[in-house]
């Protein structure tokens, strides 16, 4: 079972649904994404994935508005690339 922190980071995508027993591989190269996904693999491994709401465009780089289900997992592969994605 997966022990989910009290605090626990959010990745929203437009158009990607994490849905529990899955797995989500990802090509993270957004350097905000790159370091949560690091304070992530330094701590508890564990990332909440969202779909971002219609609009999303924007407000991109603010907050843009996520649907209220979301789904947490764990971080059970990672590799890091040479240009650090």
């Amino acid at each position: 079972m997966l022990m989910i922190p009290e605090i626990v980071p959010v990745f929203a995508l437009p158009s990607r649904v994490f849905f529990p027993k899955t797995s989500l591989p990802l090509h993270i190269f957004e350097p905000r994404y790159r370091e949560m996904l690091q304070d992530s693999m330094n701590n508890h491994k564990v990332i909440t994935m969202a779909l971002l709401k219609e609009g999303w465009e924007g407000d991109y780089e603010g907050a843009p508005e996520i649907y209220s289900r979301a789904c947490a997992g764990r971080i059970v592969q990672h590799q890091l690339l040479s240009d650090g994605r």
